[in-house]
């Protein structure tokens, strides 16, 4: 069984459409593992009853309860940093205009604040403002030994052609009439009915997915100029090399993502590509990014956090990582962090000795020494 992998941003990027074409075309789509996904029921799978939500994303988990699926491939998707296993793999890279893709988990995130402080917002795992993990996240997986990348304006621009051309990169054997089906079946229109219906089985379920699915939104919607510029300054490079051309003058920076690729934990499993991290630890750049992720962290609320669509984990990840970077460099701001962290969560170590920890543990296994 051939395994390969989907992969997008976290930014909604269209990669749901994908999913449903080949689900459509008889080929098993799961997130962690197949069994965590679906279960054997005598010659069919069905989906699990815990993953019930996804009939919101997936309008033909609607259609079918039964599904036969081919024994010859797997579609693994997936918004996780890649590790050296993974970038050996077959890679199918979906991506988005990051104008209109963080606009859009703008809106469906953190709704009604501001979308400039949404962006300078640090991700919960890197601690980079999201233009700048949306392009590093780009670059780590573009780094594959065999990436084949779709994106969504051709999508929308030619629904069938670029089926067409995922069928032809996954070697499938399809007839055109089975994948003019399923793109039939993944409709933008099929999806937000699919997301109507499931809304009103669970009321309790308040966030919108669906909603324009246009693109080039960005350019219309209100968005302050100086914040697609920001966009562009920070993630122009990677935009460029996607295909995505530049509105401002100013172009694209050559970012430098230290201390957080040297200190942060995530950072010791992910193969980053040793071109991208940009100028010598100590630098200017590097000063502000450690003053900026300072006074995040003196202004730091729990409710603030969820407001701008922090989950309850992330606040914990995010909190835990602002204690890595800063418990050695601003212990005045750190006292604060911890007394709020032990009230927030009280079951966990505290925030610097689990940021001591975690790094221990990482140094260990970076030695080989891990047990």
């Amino acid at each position: 069984m051939k395994t390969v992998l989907l992969v997008s941003p976290r930014e909604p990027s269209g990669a749901t459409w994908l999913i449903n074409c080949l689900l459509a075309l008889g080929v098993k789509t799961y997130r962690h593992s197949p069994l965590g996904m679906w279960h054997r029921d005598g010659g069919v799978w069905r989906l699990a009853e815990h993953e019930d939500l996804l009939k919101k994303w997936l309008p033909v988990l609607s259609e079918e309860e039964a599904f036969t699926f081919r024994d010859d491939i797997e579609v693994r998707w997936t918004h996780e940093w890649p590790d050296d296993r993974s970038l050996n793999d077959q890679i199918l890279f979906f991506v988005r205009d990051p104008r209109d893709s963080l606009f859009s988990r703008f809106k469906r995130e953190a709704g009604a604040g501001d979308y400039a402080e949404f962006l300078e917002s640090p991700d919960h795992l890197t601690l980079l403002k999201r233009p700048e993990n949306w392009s590093l996240f780009c670059e780590s997986w573009l780094a594959g030994k065999s990436v084949n990348v779709f994106r969504f304006e051709d999508y929308k621009a030619d629904a069938l052609g670029t089926l067409f051309q995922v069928v032809e990169a996954l070697g499938l054997h399809a007839t055109p009439e089975l994948v003019s089906q399923a793109v039939e079946r993944s409709t933008f229109e099929k999806a937000a009915d699919a997301e109507r219906l499931y809304r009103l089985a669970n009321p309790d379920d308040v966030q919108r997915i669906n909603r324009a699915g246009a693109v080039g939104s960005w350019g219309g919607e209100g968005v302050d100029r100086a914040v697609v510029s920001a966009i562009e300054g920070a993630a122009g490079l990677t935009m460029e090399r996607l295909g995505y051309g530049l509105s401002g003058d100013a172009g694209p920076q050559q970012m430098s993502y230290k201390p957080n690729v040297d200190e942060l934990p995530l950072f010791r499993s992910v193969p980053l590509p040793r071109n991208l991290l940009g100028t010598i630890a100590g630098s200017k750049e590097e000063g502000c990014r450690l003053a900026w992720l300072a006074d995040f962290a003196k202004r730091i609320s729990i409710p603030d956090l969820r407001a701008a669509g922090y989950s309850l984990s992330e606040c914990r990840m995010l909190m835990e990582g602002l204690f890595v970077l800063l418990e050695g460099r601003r212990p005045d701001i750190c006292v604060g962090l911890r007394e709020l962290y032990q009230v927030q969560f009280p079951q966990t170590p505290s925030g610097p000795r689990r940021g001591r920890l975690m790094r221990a543990l990482f140094d260990r296994m970076r030695r080989g020494l891990a047990k």
